[in-house]
């Protein structure tokens, strides 16, 4: 982290977190790391970004040598990598972030764990958590898919990281779900914060893991590396809100939604089953495949106050107009604003509109 230029990033501090106190339930003499780079507007909100630092031989014994090349010194030098993209750039950040490298990822999410609970207990505000585990491999070498994985993580982040890499990265994503292990993002999602974790492919990842294996031979695919390393610059960009490219971000942002078309038509029914609970339906054009909605916080805003509802074309639907009818009930108040987006066949955000509803 130090000779990754973190003397040219103001205000930067390191923290080496103790897991060998008293006070922790679980135990290990291992330490986390955690790099505090303070925001320039918000200190209260901070965006995580994690990696664990141990690795772990359970197939020749769990005291043999484990090189973890992939899991987990993959993530760990992404990590690093954003840092010196972020010092060697100058680039500032309206909110705080925090570079977690974490202790016994292997024996139990005993380094994330502690430090996950810990904010909570203290009521720390997390904007979005993304975990980078395992990224320098995969079956077919060159290739430079992204998976989204769907265990522990939030919809609402994933979204975003998927409109990310549509509008800055070319797209190349699947999301899909791990049949088994997990990593530091299922720390912060039971502590009740948003996190996301991108990965290798979680069907086909690589099978040197865990053993002597995992190392530098074995390792096919850097170039997939430096597409987390942009996606995880883009997240901080988006989500720390990145102070030197505003105008830049602002005019891609004012770009994309030129392109979103409003038609979205919104009904909203009471529901059959509650006075208080309502339905929302949707009406788009043939070419938007997949409707969210969330309720947000400001008039245009993209921002969500809460998780998005995810609705498919409903196989009733006409043919010169789509139906999106959402299967969750939604508790309307008084000055709500709800958020409407609109995905074609590609995923690209192809509508947009925000709407406020108002009681009679």
């Amino acid at each position: 982290m130090t000779a990754a230029g973190t003397a040219k990033i103001a205000g930067a501090a390191f923290t080496e977190v103790d897991h060998a106190v008293a006070e922790a339930v679980i135990q290990t003499k291992q330490k986390s790391l955690v790099l505090t780079l303070p925001g320039t507007e918000d200190n209260e909100t901070t965006v995580v970004v994690g990696a664990h630092l141990d690795s772990i031989n359970s197939r020749e014994g769990h005291t043999a040598n484990a090189p973890g090349s992939d899991d987990d010194a993959s993530g760990i030098a992404t990590l690093v990598e954003m840092v010196r993209a972020i010092a060697d750039s100058g680039a500032t950040f309206k909110r705080k972030i925090e570079f977690h490298a974490y202790a016994a990822e292997e024996v139990g999410l005993i380094g994330s764990g502690l430090i996950a609970d810990k904010y909570a207990g203290q009521g720390r505000k997390i904007a979005a958590m993304f975990q980078l585990d395992m990224n320098s491999w995969s079956q077919t070498a060159g290739t430079k898919t992204i998976y989204l994985v769907k265990n522990d993580t939030s919809p609402t982040l994933r979204r975003s990281l998927k409109d990310l890499l549509n509008v800055y990265m070319g797209g190349d994503y699947i999301e899909d779900s791990l049949g088994g292990g997990t990593s530091d993002h299922r720390s912060w999602d039971r502590a009740g914060y948003p996190s996301v974790f991108p990965f290798e492919n979680p069907k086909g990842y690589n099978e040197a893991l865990h053993s002597l294996n995992d190392n530098l031979t074995t390792i096919n695919n850097l170039g997939l590396s430096a597409r987390f390393a942009q996606l995880g610059l883009a997240f901080l960009a988006h989500h720390a809100g990145l102070n030197s490219a505003a105008a830049g971000y602002d005019a891609a942002k004012a770009t994309v939604k030129q392109g979103a078309s409003p038609d979205l038509k919104v009904a909203i029914q009471k529901s059959a089953f509650s006075d208080a609970e309502q339905v929302v339906s949707v009406s788009t054009a043939p070419t938007i495949k997949t409707v969210e909605f969330c309720v947000t916080a400001a008039a245009g805003s993209t921002g969500c106050t809460f998780e998005r509802h995810h609705s498919a074309v409903d196989p009733h639907t006409a043919a010169a107009r789509n139906f999106f009818i959402d299967n969750d009930t939604l508790s309307v108040e008084d000055d709500m604003r709800l958020a409407i987006f609109g995905y074609d066949d590609q995923d690209h955000l192809a509508a947009q509109r925000t709407i406020r509803l108002k009681k009679k």
